[in-house]
């Protein structure tokens, strides 16, 4: 499914541009939470998955993961 013009431009900011949901959110005028919503709604939109399920992997995949976060993430991908 393709993403609404919104919707792809934030996923452009968070995965390409490397921008923080704190960031997005000051030239939104919004909050941190709510870029966040949006950004895993987005990723509900064209993976068909929830990412509310894995929390840690969604902010992983958006960049937003602190560095246990990001450790998590990696050896939940890499498996047993």
């Amino acid at each position: 499914m393709q993403l609404q013009g919104d919707q792809r431009a934030l996923l452009q900011l968070l995965c390409e541009r490397g921008q923080s949901y704190e960031d997005i959110a000051g030239l939104l005028g919004g909050s941190a939470e709510e870029v966040r919503n949006r950004a895993r709604a987005a990723l509900r939109e064209i993976g068909g998955a929830d990412p509310d399920a894995d929390v840690a992997l969604t902010d992983f995949l958006l960049g937003q993961a602190d560095p246990i976060g990001r450790a998590d993430a990696i050896l939940q991908v890499r498996g047993p």
